[in-house]
């Protein structure tokens, strides 16, 4: 196990100096710094998923006899009454050698062994200092004075030595020496981090440079990474504010700043240099963008196929072909997903018909294994329209899966890089959409939920109609109330009339963006209890929109929009 970690941690790491030394020769001074987040992004999961990943290649089977490669243990039907096995693993050049015939040499120094467990030692060591660094971020956290004057999310600290975020809190010195320009351009600078998420960006490169800290690219990509998010405040902030006084402002904070690996400081002298530097590039031009992104994927495939391509020979351990064949006859894996893409005869010429009275609308469907949406469907599910939905019959399921079987084009699914032939597990099938295919929805895509115009996110005083969830908001605020008990030390008097939070309704089940509204004030202690109790409404809202309350989106000149609403839950419920 350690042993394979290591290794692991070398493929990882061949994987991340290819890519950071394309993404630096490519992109170290194009001005798209969104792109570069998405593509320094991409180098993280790349370097730590690949090297797991397999592309199993198959040698040429006789077309009567279509095999099941490295699974001894499932049989396939030859003819109508025999069942074949198959025990050899092949390759393009022959069979690959019995292990037992390969002579063994001993070894007097376990090498492997060895720098595994300096590897080991190493992860420990900067997992230990990444856990410290939390810790005294959090200690800083409980024992800092919220600033609600300044900011909902503010905290100061006699610690503290310069403005920076972390997650969603902005850490500021106790005694602030700032002016007022220079607050509101730390304060915006600040919130650029924390509305975008950089913490989350930063956060996965220290993981990775735990797992790779003997590899020098780690490093420079967690810096890059650090560096982009800068320049994503920068630019947001170079919108409102003249460029000579917010280099003037980082020029002044920065003389009292020290270095921070999780947070983001709003002015290091170690970078402001290049900041301003970057501050000052011309514009790439999206010509140039695009032929580098795509240099870039070139890279990327050509990496994917080289250390995910195995070959036949490289067999699967007997615990996991033993995992599967459990899971396989307990039934606990579903394969339904066989016959996602088909139709009964009858819903086939429905969706025809639905086709010739739309014929420059893209349909689509889905099946479901309830109708517990059934009621709400024309109005509660964002972005689409509702044209078609039935339940499936006997026949129907029948239907589909004598379908599901005849396909030729999906005679082998895989699982671990195990190649399976469907008609070894055809009962399974069967009994999969027997269980989950119970009702069919066939619908309009009315807009792309992703475009760019579709994440605009409007006021409740800038729409027409504002959203409203099932049962009407009054329904939804008395049910959290309702379901909320108060801990004990706290009574309703404590209590303001109501606890109000915002959040982002995008219809259905997504809101997002939730926070709290309500501010309290007096003593300290009791402050901190009512603020977890808070914290026990903010997860109750979130549950009853994903199970019981979809939200339907706000109207704005006819068309479905994303509303950020405050809603109040009335404390005399509970």
């Amino acid at each position: 196990m350690l042993s394979s970690l290591f290794l692991f941690s070398l493929k990882s790491s061949v994987v991340l100096c290819v890519l950071y030394l394309a993404y630096h020769f490519l992109f170290r001074k194009n001005t798209h710094f969104h792109t570069r987040r998405i593509i320094l992004l991409v180098i993280i999961g790349a370097s730590l998923s690949l090297p797991m990943l397999q592309y199993e290649t198959s040698s040429k089977l006789a077309p009567e006899s279509p095999a099941i490669r490295q699974f001894d243990k499932l049989a396939q039907p030859e003819g109508e009454n025999g069942l074949k096995f198959k025990t050899q693993t092949t390759v393009a050049s022959g069979p690959v050698k019995n292990e037992a015939s390969v002579p063994k040499t001993k070894s007097s120094f376990n090498w492997l062994k060895t720098a595994s467990l300096g590897y080991l030692g190493g992860v420990i060591i900067m997992f230990a200092l990444f856990l410290l660094e939390v810790i005294r971020l959090g200690w800083i956290l409980g024992r800092g004075k919220a600033r609600h004057d300044l900011n909902r999310m503010a905290v100061t600290h006699k610690l503290i030595k310069f403005p920076f975020s972390f997650w969603r809190w902005i850490f500021l010195p106790q005694d602030l020496i700032y002016d007022k320009e220079t607050w509101e351009m730390i304060q915006e600078h600040e919130n650029v981090h924390l509305n975008q998420g950089h913490t989350l960006d930063v956060l996965f490169s220290t993981i990775l440079r735990c797992l790779l800290w003997f590899n020098p690219a780690v490093y420079f990509l967690h810096k890059n990474i650090k560096d982009n998010h800068e320049a994503l405040a920068d630019r947001t902030i170079l919108e409102e504010h003249d460029l000579s006084k917010y280099s003037q402002a980082l020029l002044e904070v920065c003389l009292q700043t020290g270095t921070l690996n999780l947070g983001h400081a709003f002015a290091l002298k170690s970078n402001l240099s290049k900041r301003i530097n970057t501050m000052n590039l011309s514009k790439t031009s999206l010509g140039k963008s695009v032929l580098s992104l795509l240099l870039f994927c070139a890279i990327s495939v050509g990496l994917f196929t080289q250390t995910s391509l195995y070959g036949q020979q490289r067999e699967m351990k007997k615990e996991d072909k033993e995992m599967i064949q459990k899971a396989i006859d307990s039934g606990v894996m579903t394969f339904a997903f066989m016959a996602r893409n088909k139709l009964a005869e009858r819903h086939q010429r429905v969706l025809e018909k639905l086709q010739r009275l739309n014929p420059d609308v893209k349909l689509k469907w889905e099946y479901q294994k309830d109708n517990t949406i059934l009621e709400y469907l024309q109005e509660y599910r964002p972005n689409q329209e509702t044209l078609y939905f039935d339940k499936i019959s006997k026949e129907d399921k029948e239907s589909i899966y004598n379908q599901a079987i005849a396909d030729t084009t999906r005679g082998f699914f895989g699982i671990k890089g195990l190649e399976i032939d469907k008609r070894v597990v055809a009962d399974k099938i069967q009994a999969s959409i027997t269980d989950d295919y119970n009702y069919l929805l066939i619908y309009e895509l009315k807009a792309d939920p992703w475009a760019e115009e579709n994440q605009v996110v409007y006021e409740m005083n800038q729409v027409d109609i504002l959203p409203e969830p099932i049962g009407g908001i009054d329904n939804f605020v008395r049910a959290i109330a309702l379901d909320s008990e108060l801990p004990d030390g706290i009574s309703q008097s404590d209590l303001p009339a109501t606890v109000d939070f915002e959040f982002v309704v995008k219809g259905g089940r997504g809101v997002t963006s939730m926070n709290l509204v309500t501010e309290l004030k007096g003593n300290r202690k009791k402050q901190d209890k009512i603020y977890k109790f808070f914290g026990v409404l903010h997860n109750s809202i979130r549950s009853k929109v994903r199970t019981v309350y979809s939200w339907k989106k706000g109207m704005k000149d006819g068309k479905e929009v994303n509303v950020r609403m405050i809603v109040s839950i009335p404390t005399k419920y509970m």
